[in-house]
């Protein structure tokens, strides 16, 4: 039939595709797949059923059906399936190295070929490989017959750059942690890479990227422990690689310790005579990485990344000795003036601090730390309170004791959303179930003090006297309630005259009666930290601040005042007497993190009354953007990871707009991506206040978000051409959040106070409740503009439902097992929903005056922010695509820096 080189490549990407499912998929599949090419299909129906009668085809692949390796074609302009080669970049360690372009995403590729074809074994690994979501791992996205595609990076191999010299230590500590995190995330999912040296990884402006991961496992490789292949490279195998016995993730520690050793000193580790690295906690991570038994080594790539952040980037340094060759008579002469430039220097230097200590504590295994509850140190420094998730969705309250290296989970605080400590550290106070409630440790189930369903985000504070703060929703004060159980009081009432719209984060200060707490106002220049008391009306300014403060009391007449600055953890002198500050204010940490949904002021940071200190640091990247299909199956990504939320597709599905948080200065601004061209995001808000929750325009001209500018989240529009200043569309003293722009671009949704509204973008744009009820939220209108979906917690869960536009009846629930998120398919004829983390699909008429709906089906399980609940993923218009904002494994397991007597080298 007279086939090209290309049809046979893609009748072998076909084949195993349709092979990899099951037979009653099979006929579907090829419909959709061959698109009516009769020759196509029955070339590839031949294949399957030669498989099925031969029970494998394991080395089918192009080259069979060719005369020449494809390697052969690769000249610039040539078509390799989908990739156009542009130029030839080098030669890997499997052959030819080769730029291209991915002509469906416009996207820039490294293509990789090699001169034998690749096995079933090989593509059974790339599958498991292209899994990997780890920023310092090169993401491999496609294999062929005989190339793979992977992420092509920009910058130089380790082994370039030590032809160079040595790194200092802080860039062996830096670089050598994001290898072991690499290795940590690709070990999690059984993959060993079995040849990490400097040649496999590339040194980049965002730091190390882990090449070739598992692809060591060469195509020859088809039974390990029965070949007893040796595998690998000779400098840098591990003694069990070098006997061709078992390997597993302690070869790859041992080839870990190499590298480091590499990147400190510039020379390979010698076989003798290993020269003693600087500092010695260094030495003590490279000399356990090359024990010989790998019982005696680190035992994962987690314990190796902990020790290396553990070590001091800057230890101190005895005075330098000057060498002189020569001594003469004036001897005295030189000591008496070398004593005095001695002591010039040393009374010229400021004074380090002494006793601070620096650590890190980790989750338990398989659980993931979350933004709420926050990390909570005790007030006398010696316990740590922390949320964690659990493989199956639940979180808790889990306690580490600080002199203890495990954590214990505390029973009955399942769902647990914010927590606080009681003065005597010995109970913990928290919000579950629409419930204050509070459980002694080691002592009892919780008991429920108060029901708090109305609170916003409850964050609460405990007295020596047993009184509970706590802030509300329904006036936006803080209100007080005994422990013992009893109505709750307001303590705080909104100044209306400062546009104030929420109290928030109260702390009780050392008396037990003041207390500090942060009043939000729809004006930034109000918005500050206050000091009241429980005993009188008065309040007291402190601070002009947007950020979430705390009060570390330490020694008696010495209090401090934390607060935010951006991403940076500030201290300044505070007097509790006066309630005053004092001096200066000066950091005391980087990069704190600031989660990705609304703050409210909130950071993740936590100090006692006897200077010990706990944060979580902002990683470079959380979160990536990743295409899946109907299966499950990853597609592609879009863009580099970075701290993403809440997606948009424009109507066109030709860009998105993303909100992302600036790690440097904690700032979220809105940010656009060509999915055509496949260029890097662009910034489209430059405001330094919060800029979120997209929603573009049916023309596709326009941008409407939710803004901060003035104190308060409200709506405005932007051109997305990116000409001429923001528009404000609706200010008023709720905070808001656009939902859906309606078809006929004349009305937009927006929820407020808990409410859904339509604003109407003609006349006097009023404002109209959508709902005589509340509770719903997360809205999208339908294609036509006759319905709505959206999610309400009416029935005691969320669920999805459907209503007519303008709203009659009762509506009809759509979910039936919980439901949140849904979104039209384009032609209104499928309704898309998450349940817990199953993306779920109903089969919907929303163009019929009845509306019907059928049963939902589970498409696949996605992995999904913990704490996030909204817009974590977006379906295509032909409900065939989803893009999910997956959360990266790497960006889950950062630890909990634990920082002691953080305030020693102060002066007071």
């Amino acid at each position: 039939m007279g086939l090209t080189p290309e049809h046979w490549k893609q009748i072998d990407r076909l084949f195993h595709l349709a092979r990899d499912r099951e037979s009653g998929e099979r006929p579907a599949f090829l419909d959709q797949a061959c698109q009516g090419d009769s020759d196509l299909r029955c070339e590839i129906e031949r294949l399957l059923a030669e498989d099925s009668s031969s029970g494998n085809i394991v080395n089918f692949s192009a080259r069979d059906l060719l005369p020449d390796s494809t390697v052969t074609r690769l000249a610039t302009g040539t078509l390799l399936g989908p990739y156009r080669i542009e130029r030839q970049l080098g030669a890997g360690g499997m052959g030819d190295v080769f730029r291209a372009t991915d002509t469906r995403l416009g996207r820039a590729v490294a293509i990789k070929t090699c001169s034998e074809q690749f096995s079933q074994r090989f593509h059974r690994e790339a599958r498991a490989i292209s899994s990997l979501n780890h920023p310092h791992i090169c993401t491999l996205y496609d294999v062929g017959p005989d190339y793979i595609v992977m992420e092509l990076i920009e910058g130089e191999t380790f082994a370039a750059r030590l032809k160079r010299g040595k790194l200092s230590i802080e860039q062996t500590i830096q670089y050598g942690s994001q290898i072991a995190d690499a290795l940590a995330a690709a070990h999690a999912k059984g993959l060993i890479h079995r040849d990490l040296k400097p040649g496999n990884i590339m040194l980049t402006k965002s730091g190390v990227k882990v090449l070739d991961f598992g692809l060591a496992k060469s195509q020859q490789d088809e039974d390990l422990t029965g070949s007893q292949a040796i595998l690998g490279t000779p400098a840098y195998m591990a003694p069990e690689q070098r006997a061709a016995k078992e390997c597993d993730a302690r070869t790859d520690l041992y080839a870990l310790g190499l590298v480091i050793y590499e990147m400190a000193t510039g020379k390979r580790v010698p076989e003798t005579g290993r020269q003693p690295l600087q500092p010695s906690q260094l030495d003590e991570v490279v000399k356990t990485c090359l024990a010989e038994d790998p019982e005696d080594r680190w035992q994962t790539a987690r314990e190796v990344r902990i020790a290396l952040r553990a070590i001091p980037l800057e230890p101190p340094q005895a005075p330098s000795r000057r060498k002189w060759s020569w001594l003469v008579a004036s001897a005295a002469v030189f000591l008496a003036v070398a004593f005095a430039v001695l002591y010039l220097r040393q009374i010229r230097k400021p004074v380090p601090a002494q006793g601070t200590t620096r650590f890190f504590v980790s989750p338990p295994e398989r659980v993931v730390l979350t933004a709420r509850p926050l990390p909570a140190i005790s007030p006398d420094g010696e316990l740590l309170a922390f949320g964690g998730v659990e493989p199956d969705g639940t979180t808790r309250i889990w306690v580490r004791p600080m002199a203890s290296l495990t954590a214990e989970p505390v029973p009955g605080t399942e769902g647990a959303s914010s927590l606080f400590w009681s003065p005597d550290s010995r109970s913990i106070g928290f919000f579950a179930g629409g419930k204050i409630k509070t459980v002694l440790l080691h002592g009892g189930p919780p008991r429920a003090i108060f029901d708090a369903s109305d609170a916003l985000r409850p964050i609460g504070t405990w007295n020596r006297d047993g009184v509970i703060l706590f802030n509300s929703s329904d006036r936006r004060g803080l209100y007080r309630v005994a422990v013992t159980g009893a109505e709750s009081t307001p303590v705080t009432t909104l100044d209306p005259a400062r546009h104030e719209v929420q109290h928030l984060w109260p702390q009780f200060l050392r008396d037990g009666r003041h207390f500090i707490y942060l009043a939000q106002s729809t004006r930034s220049e109000n918005t500050a930290i206050y000091a009241a008391s429980l005993d009188s009306k008065e309040r007291r300014l402190i601070l002009r601040t947007s950020s979430i403060a705390a009060y570390a009391g330490l020694d008696p007449g010495i209090g401090y005042l934390l607060y935010m600055q951006g991403a940076t953890l500030m201290a300044q002198r505070f007097n509790d007497r006066r309630l005053e500050l004092e001096g200066e204010a000066f950091p005391i940490a980087d990069q704190v993190w600031l989660p990705p949904s609304p703050a409210q002021g909130f950071a993740a940071f936590s100090t006692s009354n006897n200077g010990v200190l706990v944060y979580r640091t902002l990683p470079t990247a959380t979160t990536e953007l990743v295409w899946f299909d109907r299966r499950g199956n990853r597609l592609g990504t879009v863009g580099a990871p970075a701290n993403y939320s809440i997606p948009a597709l424009s109507p066109d599905e030709k860009k998105l707009a993303i909100t992302r948080i600036d790690p440097r200065i904690g700032t979220k601004d809105l940010y656009l991506i060509d999915l055509a061209r496949g260029t890097p995001a662009a910034r489209f808000t430059f405001d330094p206040a919060e800029e979120t929750n997209p929603a573009w325009s049916p023309d596709g001209n326009k941008i409407a978000f939710t803004s901060s500018q003035k104190g308060i989240m409200d709506l405005y529009q932007k051109a997305t051409s990116g000409a001429g200043d923001a528009e404000p569309l609706l200010e008023s003293s709720e905070p808001k959040t656009i939902e859906s722009w309606s078809p006929d671009g004349r009305v937009i949704l927006f929820d407020a106070g808990d409410r859904l509204w339509a604003l109407p973008l003609t006349g006097d744009r009023k404002p109209v409740s959508l709902f005589a009820t509340s509770g719903e939220t997360r809205a999208t209108i339908s294609p036509n503009g006759r319905r709505v979906a959206y999610q309400s917690n009416k029935s005691g869960r969320e669920e999805v439902y459907v209503q007519n536009l303008p709203p009659s009846g009762s509506g009809w629930q759509v979910s039936t097992a919980g439901g949140e998120e849904p979104y039209w398919r384009r032609d209104g004829k499928e309704l898309f929903y998450l349940s817990g983390r199953t993306l779920m699909a109903v089969d919907v008429n929303s163009d019929e005056p009845a509306f019907r709906f059928g049963k939902p089906t589970p498409l696949f399980e996605v992995r999904l922010e913990v704490d996030g609940r909204r817009s974590r993923y977006q379906a295509a218009g032909n409900g065939q695509r989803f893009l999910v904002n997956v959360p990266l494994e790497s960006a889950a397991s950062e630890p909990i820096t634990v920082v002691t007597n953080w305030a020693s080298g102060v002066k007071k």
